[in-house]
C-alpha cells in the first residue's frame, strides 16, 4: 500500500500507527481501539522512494489533511516518522 488512511492509536501506552485503505472510515478503525478518545492523530498518508547514499532502502512518508469522522488532524512533524518505522523492516532500521 503506497497510500491511504491512518490513525496514530494510543494504545497500551504505545502510540502505534494504523493504516488502511481510503474507502475505510477512521471512525470504524478508532472503534477497534476503544473509540475517537483513544486517537491521538489521524489523516492520509503516501510513501515514496527516498534511496540516499548511506541507505537505500530509505522511504519517505507525507502526511496531510484530516479526519472528518473524527474531528483529528495530522501531526505533521511525528506521524510520518511512526509510520516510517512501521514500514520499514527491522534490520534497516
Amino acid at each position: 500500500m503506497d497510500n491511504g488512511k491512518y490513525i496514530i492509536a494510543g494504545y497500551r501506552g504505545c502510540e502505534t500507527p494504523v493504516l488502511f485503505p481510503c474507502f475505510v472510515n477512521h471512525s470504524d478503525i478508532a472503534k477497534i481501539f476503544g473509540g475517537k478518545e483513544y486517537i491521538i492523530s489521524a489523516g492520509f498518508f503516501e510513501v515514496g522512494a527516498k534511496e540516499t547514499k548511506e541507505d537505500p532502502k530509505n522511504i519517505s512518508v507525507c502526511v496531510f489533511g484530516k479526519s472528518e469522522t473524527l474531528n483529528k488532524e495530522v501531526n505533521k512533524d511525528y506521524d510520518p516518522i511512526l509510520i516510517q518505522k512501521l514500514l520499514r523492516k527491522q534490520d534497516s532500521i
